[in-house]
């Protein structure tokens, strides 16, 4: 809770915020979309692990084949 007197965003400010948490989202998933296509492409068959840990361990799964990350 804010103290009496803290400024706070306005109705405006708290709109512009989510926009842009918005559009910072998905250029985040279209980044990551784009990092697990080049993945696929450099490895075959990584992708759907990948995916599958959500983009976390990707290195892993190099780390798997016997690759180092």
């Amino acid at each position: 809770m804010l103290r009496p007197g803290a400024p706070a965003l306005d109705r405006e400010e708290a709109m512009r915020l989510v926009r842009e948490l918005q559009a910072f989202e998905r250029q985040v998933r279209t980044l990551r979309e784009g990092l697990l296509s080049l993945l696929e492409e450099a490895w075959p068959g990584t992708e759907r692990s990948a995916q599958r840990n959500q983009g976390g361990g990707v290195g892993q799964d190099l780390a798997d084949r016997g690759e180092e990350p």
